[in-house]
């Protein structure tokens, strides 16, 4: 469980008991610390079982290891289209079957698609396809790895599937 308010992920049972604390700032372990400027503070599993959190106010996301070291970071704050840009992003994200990632970006909004060492493979949707982008769209990836957005300026469920060349 993220709590964005504490900068702090809890490795929790499923009796809701908190097993460990991940990510607090630790030079044994390696881990920076969390810097989560807004709400936006999203975690998800590989399928490995590793977690990875997005920490958003240095734009990456990092991966750790079941001791809560950190296992791997990658991402960068930058205007070009292969970084993040502006406050608390990426907001949201998923991992893909084949441990690539969806990212998802407020401000000038947009889904990526980059690949498991955090290398831009293409555009999902681009800023024109959004109304304001104070809101990112959280993303998730279903059955048919088609990506599925809630754009919370249109309150609509969109999908995006790859074009017939391969690409989302």
């Amino acid at each position: 469980m993220a709590d964005a308010g504490n900068r702090i992920v809890y490795h929790c049972n499923t009796k809701g008991e908190i097993l460990s604390r991940i990510g607090e700032k630790s030079v044994e372990k390696g881990v920076p610390g969390y810097v989560i400027p807004s709400p936006y503070f999203d975690v998800a599993l590989d399928d490995n079982g590793f977690l990875w959190a997005a920490n958003t106010g240095q734009h990456s996301l990092e991966n750790y290891n079941k001791d809560g070291s950190l296992r791997t970071s990658w991402g960068k704050a930058s205007t070009k289209i292969d970084g993040f840009y502006g406050c608390c992003n990426p907001a949201q994200f998923t991992i893909l079957p084949d441990n690539s990632f969806i990212t998802s970006e407020k401000g000038i909004p947009r889904i990526k698609l980059y690949d498991q060492h955090g290398v831009l493979q293409g555009i999902v949707a681009s800023p024109k396809m959004f109304e304001n982008g104070w809101y990112a769209p959280d993303v998730t990836v279903d059955d048919e790895e088609r990506v599925v957005a809630l754009d919370f300026d249109r309150l609509q469920v969109r999908i995006f599937e790859r074009n017939k060349d391969g690409n989302k």
